[in-house]
Parts: structure tokens; C-alpha cells; sequence
């Protein structure tokens, strides 16, 4: 049975008791909304809107880690974005037109099949920067690129980026280190889903996405969580009552809740750790410009 967090229980909820499962859905999803993105309120139509609450550019710490003479040729360009989850940002075959700086949640990179299935191979949060190879030379999405969690981010124009890129050897180092954090990623994720078993790839997953949201509560559907893992949604289902039957995690339509920890972790693969390395590596300090620059 569905016990719903303590945040859900702290509140004063608008769904009255006998409400339908609909809204009772709608109300989990303005509360875990809120807890990433910021206060929520109630719309003239019933629905719920996000406070606008810019976490700051230096959210993202390949920003942040930038020199700020190096910085100062950014700033003035880039916009600020709130994004729902599931907006797709981008589809293959379609030009590099933005590049994206995620201040909070995180950016899926989907591989797009001939038949429509969909597998994740790369994951960007605030470590990272979504669209930099388009800094180096002009280019088209190879993958879908959607946001996997509500979130806010910072964009600037390729072209933008290119002109800071020409002018920033930091810069470019950053370019340079996200191409191939994302190229390990996908080299790890190609070897994880050959060898490793469904139980195993559903919790790292789990235990990434937990690490991007900040949360113990994540929203998502399975038929969504199928799309990342190249399973069917059936597979995510039955996969998702052996975890909850273990005690690690409570599942409800559309949520899950990680109530156990290091037991998520034990039945993780390996390739979390992995990734938690590599991410780490992508906010080291940027280089700094060398003199005669």
C-alpha cells in the first residue's frame, strides 16, 4: 500500500477526502514540483503554476567554475528557462540551435530506434551543459534531448556560444570536457545494459535520477521509466513490485519513493559509482586562460 511522504502528509491539501485518483495524481505532482522547483500555486483553471525563483547561473557548476573574466563573455546571453518534465528540447536531424545550462533537475539524451524506441544514453544535471558540441562547429541533435525532471536552466544561442568559445580557451576546455563525459557515458550505459540485469540498471537509475532531483520522491510514470531503460513498460512494472517487495522503495501512480537507501544501492549496479565518478570530474575547476591569450 501506497504511504504517501511526509512533505504530501505536512500540507494542507486541497484534495478533499473521496476524491477521484486524478486529482489526487494532480495534487502529488504540485507538491513534488514544488519541492523541486520552488512554491506552487493554484491556477484560474485548477491547475498548478511554479513560482518563478531563478536558482542563479551559478547553480550550474561548469558555470560556477569558470574563470570570471570567461564568465563576463556568457552572462550577458543567456535567458533563463523553467521547464516541466518531459519537454522535449530537442530531436535528432534538427540543427544545435541553443545550448542548455540546467540550474536544477536534469536533461535525458535519448537514441531515437527506426521503430520509435527510445533508450537513454546520456543524463546531464547542473555538472554539465546540454548542446556544447555546437561550440566547436555547427551541428544537428543526434539524440532526443527532454527534461526528465521539472527544472530550471540557463540557454544561450549557438551562435552566442560559439563567439565565447573562439574567444575562451576555458571555455572550450568545457566544451571539450562534457563531449567526453557524455562519449564515457554512453560507453558505460552500452555495457551496463548488455550485461547487467533489469533489477540492477532500474536502481542505478533510480539512484541518478535521486542524485539530480535531491529528492527521495521522483515523479515519473513507467511507461516514461521504460523509455530510458529501452524496456518495455511491463518489464518496469514488475521490476518496480520486486524493489518495493524487498522494502526499498513504495511505488504509486506515477511516483516513486526511495524508503530505503543503501538498500537501493546493494541491488544498484556498479556502473552507478561509475557515473558518479565521471560526473564529479565534469565540475573540476575549468582551466585557466593561458597568458598571451
Amino acid at each position: 500500500m501506497f504511504r504517501a511522504p511526509n512533505d504530501i502528509i505536512r500540507c494542507r491539501s486541497p484534495v478533499e477526502p473521496g476524491s477521484s485518483s486524478t486529482q489526487w495524481g494532480a495534487h502529488l505532482f504540485a507538491v513534488a514540483t514544488r519541492c523541486l522547483c520552488g512554491n506552487i500555486k493554484s491556477t484560474p483553471t485548477g491547475g498548478f503554476a511554479v513560482h518563478t525563483i531563478d536558482p542563479g547561473p551559478h547553480s550550474n557548476k561548469l558555470l560556477a567554475s569558470l574563470p570570471n573574466e570567461d564568465f563576463q563573455l556568457l552572462i550577458p546571453h543567456l535567458s533563463f528557462e523553467q521547464l516541466a518534465s518531459g519537454t522535449v528540447l530537442a530531436e535528432p536531424g534538427v540543427e544545435v540551435d541553443h545550448v542548455y545550462f540546467p540550474l536544477s533537475g536534469a536533461v535525458s539524451l535519448l537514441v531515437v530506434m527506426r521503430d520509435g524506441k527510445t533508450i537513454e544514453t546520456g543524463t546531464v544535471g547542473r555538472e554539465g551543459v546540454v548542446g556544447a558540441v555546437s561550440g566547436i562547429a555547427s551541428c544537428e541533435w543526434q539524440v532526443r534531448a527532454i527534461s526528465k525532471l521539472p527544472m530550471f536552466a540557463r540557454k544561450i544561442a549557438s551562435t552566442e556560444f560559439r563567439k565565447a568559445v573562439s574567444s575562451s580557451r576555458a571555455i572550450a576546455d568545457l566544451c571539450l570536457r562534457c563531449n567526453e563525459g557524455l562519449l564515457t557515458q554512453a560507453r558505460i550505459g552500452a555495457a551496463c545494459n548488455a550485461v547487467h540485469q533489469i533489477e540492477a540498471r532500474f536502481c542505478r537509475w533510480l539512484l541518478e535520477t535521486r542524485d539530480r532531483a535531491e529528492s527521495d520522491t521522483i515523479m515519473l510514470t513507467h511507461e516514461f521509466l521504460a523509455q530510458m531503460l529501452g524496456v518495455r513498460r511491463t518489464t518496469v512494472t514488475e521490476t518496480s513490485i520486486k524493489i518495493e517487495a524487498a522494502g526499498a522503495i513504495i511505488c504509486s501512480r506515477g511516483v516513486i519513493k526511495i524508503i530505503d537507501l543503501e538498500a537501493v544501492k546493494a541491488m544498484a549496479c556498479q556502473c552507478y559509482e561509475t557515473f558518479r565518478e565521471q560526473t564529479s570530474l565534469l565540475g573540476a575547476p575549468a582551466a585557466q586562460p593561458r597568458a598571451g591569450r
